[in-house]
C-alpha cells in the first residue's frame, strides 16, 4: 500500500477508524481471493460488535424489566426490541456525513474516562465493600473451591492500582480531540466532557440518595448500604440461613484487607444479629 501510494509505511494509515474501515479493507485487496477474506474479516467484526451489543443491551433490559411487569410473559423480548430500536435511532446520526466527527468526539471522551472510572468502582465494590471473603464463600458453595490466591491478589490489589494509574495517565496526557486536521471548537469539548460525566455522575448521586433515605447516623447508613441485600443468596433453604448469617457479618476495612491478602479470616467476627433477624 505504501509503494502504491508513494508514502512511507508509517504514513499509510492513521490510528482510529481508518485502521479497520480503510487500512484493513485495502490490505485485504492485495491477498489472493480478496472477496473471501473481506467477507471473513467483516463477519468477524460484526460478531465482535454483536457481542458488545448483547452485553450492553442485557444490562439495560435487566434494569428496565422491573418496570415492565404489565407487558406479560414476553416482557423480556419486548424490552430487547424497544432498547434496540431506541439505540438504533440514537446511532443514526453517526451514519451521516458528519458521523465520523461525532463518533470521534464520543470515542475520545467515553472510553478513557467513564469506562475506566466505572471499572475502578466495580473492582472496589466487589473486593472491598462486598469483600473477597464473601466472594470466596459464594464460590465455595457453588463450585466447592475458593478463588486462587493469585486471582484474589490481582483483583483486590493489582487491578485497582493498574486501573487507577491508567485513569491518572489519561488525565495527565489529555489532549483536545482532533479528526485528521480538523480541530473541534470549544463547545464540542464541553459536549465531550458532558458525555464523559453523564454515565458516571448517576453513581455518586444514587449513593447520596440512598444514604438520605436510610435512618440512623452516617456510619450506620453506610454500614447498611454496603451490606448485601437479604434477597441475595442461594434459594436452597438448607444453605440460605447459613449464607445470610455469613453475609451479615460485621467486618472492618482492615479485616477485608487481611483476607484479600492472605485468604484467611483475621479473627472470628461478630455476627450482625439485628440484620439477620430482619432477613
Amino acid at each position: 500500500m505504501a509503494s502504491e501510494i508513494g508514502v512511507p509505511v508509517q504514513d499509510v494509515v492513521k490510528s482510529g477508524m481508518s485502521i479497520g474501515l480503510v487500512g484493513y479493507s485495502r490490505a485485504l485487496s492485495f491477498l489472493p481471493a480478496p472477496y473471501v477474506w473481506a467477507v471473513v474479516f467483516f463477519f468477524a467484526v460484526t460478531i465482535v460488535g454483536l457481542d458488545a451489543k448483547v452485553v450492553c443491551t442485557e444490562t439495560v433490559v435487566s434494569f428496565l424489566e422491573r418496570f415492565g411487569d404489565k407487558l406479560g410473559r414476553h416482557s423480556h423480548l419486548y424490552m430487547v426490541l424497544l432498547v434496540n430500536f431506541i439505540t438504533l435511532l440514537l446511532n443514526l446520526p453517526f451514519c451521516t456525513q458528519g458521523g465520523p466527527y461525532m463518533f470521534q468526539l464520543v470515542d475520545w471522551y467515553l472510553p478513557p474516562w467513564s469506562v475506566v472510572m466505572i471499572a475502578l468502582l466495580e473492582i472496589i465494590a466487589v473486593m472491598w465493600f462486598y469483600g473477597g471473603d464473601r466472594v470466596d464463600y459464594g464460590l465455595q458453595d457453588m463450585i466447592k473451591r475458593k478463588m486462587p490466591h493469585v486471582i484474589r491478589l490481582a483483583a483486590a490489589y493489582i487491578s485497582p492500582i493498574l486501573v487507577l494509574m491508567l485513569l491518572l495517565i489519561s488525565f495527565v496526557r489529555y489532549r483536545p480531540p482532533k479528526y485528521g486536521s480538523y480541530e473541534y471548537p470549544e463547545y464540542a469539548l464541553v459536549i465531550g466532557w458532558a458525555i464523559a460525566c453523564v454515565t458516571v455522575i448517576p453513581i455518586p448521586l444514587n449513593i447520596v440518595w440512598k444514604l438520605a433515605k436510610l435512618p440512623g447516623t452516617l456510619k450506620q447508613k453506610w454500614a447498611t448500604l454496603t451490606r448485601p441485600s437479604c434477597d441475595w443468596g442461594p434459594s436452597d433453604s438448607a444453605h440460605r440461613l447459613e449464607y445470610l448469617e455469613q453475609s451479615q457479618t460485621e467486618r472492618s476495612l482492615a479485616d477485608i484487607a487481611f483476607y484479600n491478602l492472605t485468604g484467611r479470616q483475621r479473627y472470628p467476627a461478630k455476627r450482625h444479629s439485628e440484620a439477620l433477624v430482619l432477613c
